[in-house]
């Protein structure tokens, strides 16, 4: 069901997918089953992309994703939302630029270890094994490669080593101070675009959680019957 969660977004309309399927997904990802978690995981595009004409409930699905995924303390939720943003999603251009870009390409300072080593690993991906990968001559996709490089762990340094960023003949000199700098600068240029509507999105937010708990809760599971 975890796998094929994408394929039911793609076939069936917003209402269904937004009050059962929504669910599920966030469901799936909670679940103690690594591969059962992972496996959800590119159902995000076909669910967020349902919603291209309702952008207040896009934002509002994306929000709850940033929320619960990229602010997660714990790094193995921070490492699954790089699962979710930086396969599929990455295709999905404007999606990926419009939501998840920035934040992405902030995981290249994350604390821990292995969260900087799935990074490291889904740009390799995108890079080597994507067909026509969305962002392969992307600059700042390619600094977040450069800096990756220049990693203090090797093993996070091993899986991008040979990929070769674009422009080859790019001398710029790109650090992690200058590269975390650049990205702060376009997050402040993007707060600056955000519209007067954004304040409804978090009151989308509160109805993406309360479909969720609906979902979830003893009411709505059905046990089988009862015996009396």
């Amino acid at each position: 069901m975890a796998q094929n969660l994408g394929k039911y977004a793609e076939l069936f309309d917003a209402s269904l997918v937004y009050s059962e399927f929504l669910p599920m997904f966030f469901k799936f990802c909670s679940d103690n089953v690594v591969r059962v978690a992972l496996a959800v995981c590119d159902a995000l595009p076909p669910i967020i992309m349902k919603f291209n004409d309702d952008e207040v409930k896009q934002s509002g699905i994306v929000r709850v994703v940033r929320n619960r995924y990229f602010n997660a303390k714990t790094f193995r939720k921070r490492q699954l939302y790089i699962q979710m943003v930086g396969g599929a999603m990455m295709q999905q251009k404007e999606i990926f630029e419009k939501y998840f870009k920035i934040d992405y390409m902030s995981l290249v300072n994350d604390k821990t270890v292995n969260v900087r080593i799935c990074l490291s690993k889904a740009l390799r991906f995108h890079f080597l094994k994507e067909i026509s990968g969305q962002f392969v001559y992307d600059q700042d996709i390619n600094d977040m490669i450069r800096v990756l490089k220049l990693d203090k762990s090797e093993d996070v340094q091993y899986h991008v080593q040979d990929i070769e960023t674009f422009p080859l003949n790019d001398t710029r000199e790109v650090t992690l101070e200058s590269f975390l700098d650049h990205l702060q600068q376009l997050r402040m240029a993007s707060s600056s675009k955000v519209s007067d509507s954004d304040s409804s999105y978090s009151e989308d937010e509160m109805k993406v959680e309360s479909e969720i708990k609906r979902h979830n809760s003893d009411e709505f599971i059905d046990h089988g019957p009862v015996l009396k």
